[in-house]
């Protein structure tokens, strides 16, 4: 893998070995905890470079087919965050054919681009429109947080879609602080 990235990046001298050796090292992104066994020191950084690298060769595909495994939540989200206005539009679209073709599937999958949302500042109104529709029709989350596993997963932008009955009641409310008062005149 590196070789073919030193062929993109002349001005990188040094022989495939020793420019991974110097990542190993210097980056502080990469650990080897046994010999032959390199991954990332934090699963976001893996899924935040996939996401990009998605993005970067148009390979919405990838993202579309593996949506389903929770595993890929983040990447799928930060990929919509790197996309640029048409390829967001896209790639959403495509996430609710996949739903629209795997009924079992079809929840999740609509769950996931409406928390997509929140990485999607610019984006075709009707794909917008049709997602958070999509997402009121859903059935209410199974568990506290969806099929998310805790509250940072999940979906909470607030105005993204309107409140539910049977949902819970958010955990926190935050409240404007109070206006400045003067303080009495000292004596």
């Amino acid at each position: 893998m590196v070789t073919e990235w030193l062929s993109a990046m002349p001005q990188v001298t040094g022989a495939p070995d020793q420019v991974f050796a110097h990542l190993l090292i210097r980056s502080g992104l990469l650990r080897e905890p046994m010999p032959g066994a390199v991954g990332f020191v934090h699963r976001t950084f893996q899924d935040y470079l996939g996401a990009k690298a998605a993005v970067e060769e148009r390979d919405f595909g990838v993202l579309v087919r593996n949506a389903h495994d929770d595993t890929w939540d983040d990447v799928v989200r930060m990929a919509v965050g790197h996309a640029r206005v048409v390829e967001r539009a896209r790639l959403l679209r495509q996430l609710m054919r996949r739903a629209d073709h795997a009924p079992r599937l079809r929840h999740r999958l609509v769950l996931l681009a409406a928390a997509c949302l929140e990485h999607a500042p610019e984006l075709d109104p009707a794909v917008r429109a049709d997602v958070e529709e999509r997402a009121r029709e859903s059935p209410a989350p199974a568990g506290r947080y969806g099929p998310y596993p805790d509250r940072r997963h999940a979906p909470h932008r607030r105005g993204t879609l309107p409140a539910r009955a049977d949902h819970p009641p958010p955990l926190l409310t935050l409240n404007p602080p109070p206006p400045p008062t003067t303080p009495p005149p000292h004596k």
